[in-house]
């Protein structure tokens, strides 16, 4: 396998007599390939005999991410290795006729600290850093008191006032660590194709945390740019349909024909009076029919997985395809706001939609805390927007093949 010259230094951090190395940046710059690696051949020169541990947001995250490449590699370093979940998550390996254990932990919030409570360690890999509470940093690097021990962390930054950038990485003497920076073009796996399609794919912040691998907050509006649709297709093609339900404020329904919005259905109940779920089938019904020139049957019509139950049938009912939308909200803004900008989704005559993407904004007292969060408020358009744009059209993003031939080079 071929590695980049960040990659190695990320590697050769094994030889390394600092504590800790976090490595930061592009998403898919291979950080993690490199921390991998890193961390297999430290293993096997300096951290046998004693346990390790591999934390995420959960333990999936860190299987997927970080678990089966780190097995696959230690297998291609000629090395048994497995995946056991008997007595604790945990990759074993075997070396020099005895079993290593590398503990997978989840980390979604404060108490799952208590996970690594008690426990010492030599080695620490954290899959996305940013992602896991303060509170399970501290724990986890109070556990790493035998000589020699070592952290591998990798990280795309966030805003400037997460507790990382602020508490960690810009203090990092007492901790005795290093920051290694890397961009798209440090991952020799990734073709210039697959580079420029990254690059067109985010907005905004978010295009400078996650192409130019730069801490920045989260400000204004949230989707600035949008087009106006030159051409709306006929009534005659077949439309899907996104719906943010709400019986007491705004229920939201938004008509899209080849990613254009061309038409909306909007009930505020603030301003007249309740609808019952009922009304508002027969209501979406109807502007169904008025907006589409043959059979609603077999409609797809996305939802928010909270809506009740209840509304879900009597939509089926109606003979619609009721699908629950992928309402991962970040992730979904992401997917959004590229669209938008690069005219991938544009918007028709709906001027309710329209509106809301005028004043929909980050929140900045959230921002000073070092959270991305929307203002919750005149957002329901949007949000059916995002359930459509999200559900139809994520990325998929390219994973490398984390296989490697020649290995344990140095002594």
């Amino acid at each position: 396998m071929k590695f980049s010259d960040k990659q190695l230094d990320v590697i050769s951090f094994a030889k390394s007599t600092k504590l800790a190395i976090f490595a930061g940046g592009a998403i898919r710059s291979g950080k993690t390939t490199g921390q991998i690696f890193g961390f297999a051949i430290w293993a096997l020169k300096r951290g046998y005999g004693h346990d390790h541990a591999l934390i995420s947001q959960s333990v999936e995250s860190a299987m997927r991410n970080v678990g089966f490449p780190l097995i696959d590699a230690f297998t291609d370093l000629g090395i048994k290795c497995w995946y056991n979940r008997a007595l604790g998550t945990r990759i074993i390996f075997r070396y020099q006729g005895r079993d290593h254990n590398i503990w997978v932990l989840g980390a979604a919030d404060a108490k799952s600290r208590k996970r690594i409570q008690g426990a010492t360690l030599k080695g620490l890999l954290i899959d996305e850093l940013c992602n896991i509470p303060e509170e399970m940093w501290n724990m986890a690097q109070s556990r790493m008191s035998i000589e020699g021990a070592k952290i591998w962390a990798s990280y795309n930054p966030e805003s400037p006032a997460h507790w990382v950038k602020r508490k960690l990485l810009d203090n990092l003497d007492p901790l005795d660590g290093e920051v290694l920076h890397f961009v798209m073009r440090d991952n020799p796996s990734l073709s210039q194709a697959v580079i420029d399609r990254y690059e067109r794919s985010f907005t905004g912040h978010f295009k400078r945390r996650y192409i130019d691998g730069v801490w920045c907050g989260a400000s204004g509006l949230i989707y600035p740019v949008w087009h106006e649709a030159e051409d709306i297709p006929g009534a005659n093609v077949k439309p899907i349909i996104s719906v943010d339900f709400a019986l007491a404020s705004v229920f939201a329904a938004l008509m899209f024909r080849r990613d254009v919005c061309v038409s909306e259905y909007i009930y505020d109940a603030r301003e007249t009076k309740t609808r019952t779920e009922a009304e508002h089938a027969k209501a979406v019904v109807t502007w169904a029919k008025a907006n589409y020139s043959s059979s609603i049957v077999g409609l797809t019509v996305y939802v928010d997985p909270s809506t009740p139950l209840s509304f879900k049938r009597l939509l089926r009912g109606e003979g619609f395809n009721v699908r629950n939308a992928d309402n991962d909200v970040l992730p979904g803004i992401v997917t959004t706001a590229g669209r938008l900008e690069y005219g991938q989704i544009q918007i028709g005559d709906c001027q309710h939609l329209k509106d809301e993407l005028l004043s929909y904004s980050w929140d900045a007292a959230k921002a000073d805390i070092g959270e991305d969060a929307p203002i919750k408020m005149d957002d329901h358009a949007c949000d059916a927007l995002r359930y459509y744009a999200h559900s139809t059209g994520k990325l998929y993003r390219a994973m490398g093949n984390l296989k490697v031939k020649d290995a344990l080079t140095w002594h």
